[in-house]
């Protein structure tokens, strides 16, 4: 048998890694899809939680608690640590079906209304999805300062329908969810927009970790949950956080990044495609300095793309601090968050599931 030249072996190591490489990114891409184009508006996570329940690796015993948060836990040790990221989206309730056949409604969870006037959406009911729109009004293209007055109680959703029994027969109900439709689209390279990156991305990146992880390597006792209600109040997280004694808590969500072409970069400066985020400050706490310089340095030694900073908003992991647990909120960059267009790279998704991964085996 002949040996192979050192450049035809070089070049067939290197074409090993580059297909193991597409195949991370193919997983990443398949799973994240998934979860996106599943509906799960605050108060109704049942769909997108099975789907995540479905990835799950074959060794974890997941459990669904009383409120409908889905958790795995395994391993043993003096330490716990607790992965944490929300199922739930940003999206509208009916709240009453009009005598005119619309719908009016309540938002769940904090974003404009003008960004989704004038767009297509989706009711689910029991029956199975109803189309609609939300129309505009009639000053729609008039002023931007005119779009700055729209508000919830401005949004009418029309199905198609003249009269209320005939929306009835459709099968709406009040309480029944709103998204818009979602779809995951790539774009050049690695990154990719949708509706609902927050918090699917963090789902799908601790998703992978298990997958890419040997139980038997544990040393620690290990939780990862997938909470509910988070984007109205930190439902969820709040009841596990009183029952979990967890030593150290990463909750594992989206950093809302100032990557875009028109704003300050003084503020929340984590370009997309630089690595997963710490958010070392954010509305809900102060991320301890000894913890944020320990993730760096795991990171570091295993080549992983890291960034730091500061941003708006909070996380599920601040609900544990009250207890004595310390929170290290991880993240990817993100743009335009909880818009119809958020926009990230699932290069830092990827560093972000490889973090979680090794903290799992070494923090």
């Amino acid at each position: 048998m002949k040996k192979l030249r050192p450049a035809v072996f070089v070049f067939l190591v290197s074409t090993l890694f580059a297909a193991a490489a597409w195949a991370q990114t193919r997983d990443i891409f398949s799973i994240l899809k998934d979860l996106i184009e599943t509906p799960g508006v605050s108060g109704s996570e049942e769909p997108v939680r099975e789907k995540v329940r479905a990835y799950l690796p074959a060794w974890t015993k997941p459990q669904v608690d009383n409120k409908g948060n889905l958790i795995v836990t395994f391993g043993a040790g003096p330490e716990h640590l607790f992965f944490i990221g929300h199922l739930d989206e940003v999206g509208y309730v009916v709240t009453r079906i009009n005598e005119d056949g619309t719908l009016s409604v309540e938002r769940k969870g904090g974003f404009y209304d003008k960004y989704y006037e004038a767009r297509p959406v989706i009711v689910y009911t029991q029956a199975g999805p109803v189309s609609g729109i939300i129309t505009p009004r009639i000053d729609y293209f008039r002023t931007a300062a005119a779009q700055d007055t729209y508000d919830v109680k401005d949004v009418r959703i029309y199905l198609g329908t003249d009269r209320k029994k005939d929306t009835e027969d459709l099968g709406i109900k009040t309480g029944d969810s709103i998204t818009v439709p979602k779809r995951f689209v790539p774009l050049a390279g690695d990154r990719a927009t949708a509706r609902s990156f927050d918090d699917r991305s963090g789902c799908t990146a601790m998703l992978l970790a298990l997958m890419r992880l040997d139980p038997g390597k544990v040393k620690k006792k290990i939780t990862f949950a997938w909470t509910v209600e988070e984007e109205v109040g930190l439902n969820g997280a709040r009841l596990l956080a009183e029952k979990s004694k967890a030593d150290y808590v990463f909750a594992v969500d989206t950093f809302v990044s100032a990557d875009s072409p028109r704003e300050d970069k003084r503020f929340a400066d984590a370009p997309l495609g630089k690595g997963f985020v710490i958010r070392a400050l954010d509305t809900s706490g102060i991320t301890p300095l000894p913890v944020v310089n320990r993730v760096i340095e795991i990171a570091r030694r295993h080549n992983i793309p890291v960034q730091t900073g500061t941003t708006n908003g909070g996380n599920d992991g601040s609900t544990f601090t009250r207890y004595g647990a310390i929170n290290i909120p991880l993240s990817w960059p993100g743009r335009y968050s909880h818009s119809p267009i958020e926009v990230l790279d699932l290069t830092d998704l990827e560093a972000l599931s490889e973090i979680i991964r090794h903290l799992v085996l070494e923090f």
